[in-house]
């Protein structure tokens, strides 16, 4: 009874108690000899550790001996190092690959260890539904990104320049471009508009008198000035000291004033309008119209106005015959009057055609031939009928005018 107890299995004091008060410490199975115990399998001795036991109790699989807190995790699917999580820190990121072009995107990922299938390791794809588009990819002329560095077309020998055309006219915008395989929506191939805001000023407009350069020629109302009348209306034959001719041109728009003027006879009326009222003469003269608007005064156009003696007393008989003042060019009818036929007989150049022209008595075109050979001889006559006429006849700047009278 009076010996020390001591850790030997032995009630060694006879207290009936084995190793009382010995201090017991509890050790855990290692079965897979990693240094750390498994909690669920215990012995407590009091002469340390049995053989296959250890002190720890954390480890989680006492099967494998990678597997213990002080193991490194790794990217298997298995918590490594017990800390209650598989794979922390170690997952891979992987990217959806939709189009199977080897490249993923980058909006659409999954943590794993190994690529899902589907999935691939990298996230440069810049368009994952169309697998022509790639990193790598030969870049074409066709609006898209093809290659995924950013930029659309670079490079393509098939890009042309572009301009802007705001004003929708046609014409583009030099300071405002851009690279592309086709015209994009508001952009044209040439850059000769000088103001894209006016769709009513380009290089095809017709320049107004209006302080702007409306055609793009970098001049302001250049050749705005009103055009050369087209024509003057009245009758180009008259009897001499005639009243009461009415002369006009045609309206043209912007235009201010129409400026008359008359030879061998007196404006009534209507000088600034487009008609006039005119006495006339008893010599030849013109009757003569230009335009005027806010940027000045075109060109004039003129109408020859042949007086005719149409009084039945005047000093002629049956054969009526005049000239000019150039004596190169004479004109002669016979028999005047005349019941079928009449005979023109003309002395003039023989190179030029002549231009012969029949007037009733109140200057309405009877008959006419225009631009025929010279002969100097010519019949007329037939289709008219009884009465009075006025016969003008043209050899370039020359005329004559001859009263002829059919009686039957």
């Amino acid at each position: 009874p009076g010996a020390a107890e001591i850790c030997n299995g032995i009630d060694d004091d006879c207290d009936g108690t084995a190793d009382n008060g010995i201090t017991f410490t509890t050790y855990y199975a290692d079965a897979d000899g990693d240094g750390y115990g498994d909690a669920s399998v215990e012995t407590s001795t009091c002469d340390g550790a049995p053989s296959g036991y250890v002190s720890d109790a954390t480890d989680c699989d006492d099967t494998d001996g990678a597997i213990n807190p002080g193991a490194a995790e790794i990217c298997n699917g298995i918590d490594d190092d017990c800390d209650g999580t598989a794979d922390e820190g170690v997952l891979l990121t992987f990217y959806l690959d939709a189009d199977n072009d080897r490249f993923g995107n980058v909006s659409s990922t999954i943590q794993a260890c190994s690529p899902p299938a589907g999935y691939v390791a990298n996230g440069n794809d810049c368009n994952d539904s169309n697998n022509a588009v790639y990193p790598g990819a030969t870049e074409l002329c066709n609006g898209i990104d093809d290659n995924c560095n950013g930029q659309i077309d670079e490079g393509s020998s098939r890009l042309s320049t572009y301009y802007a055309d705001a004003d929708g006219d046609g014409f583009g915008n030099v300071n405002v471009t851009i690279e592309a395989c086709s015209a994009p929506p508001g952009y044209v191939t040439n850059r000769t508009d000088c103001d894209d805001t006016n769709p009513a000023v380009h290089p095809d407009a017709t320049e107004i008198c209006n302080g702007i350069d409306d055609n793009c020629k970098r001049g302001v109302d250049e050749d705005s000035k009103p055009d050369r009348p087209q024509s003057i209306s009245g009758l180009t034959v008259v009897c001499k000291n005639a009243t009461g001719l009415v002369y006009s041109t045609p309206l043209v728009s912007g235009v201010t004033a129409y400026n008359w003027s008359v030879t061998n006879a007196t404006i009534m009326s209507g000088q600034g309008t487009n008609t006039i009222i005119v006495n006339w003469s008893n010599k030849n003269g013109k009757v003569k119209v230009s335009l005027t608007n806010n940027c000045g005064t075109s060109q004039e156009e003129f109408l020859n106005v042949s007086a005719a003696n149409c009084n039945a007393k005047q000093n002629a008989d049956d054969e009526e015959s005049a000239e000019n003042e150039n004596t190169e060019f004479r004109v002669k009818v016979y028999p005047n009057p005349f019941s079928d036929v009449f005979h023109l007989n003309v002395s003039g150049l023989e190179e030029e055609n002549l231009s012969i022209r029949i007037y009733d008595i109140l200057g309405q075109l009877i008959e006419s031939r225009i631009s025929i050979p010279f002969e100097s001889d010519i019949t007329f006559g037939t289709t008219l009928a009884k009465g009075v006429y006025l016969l003008e006849v043209n050899q370039g700047d020359k005329v004559q005018v001859i009263r002829i009278v059919k009686s039957e």
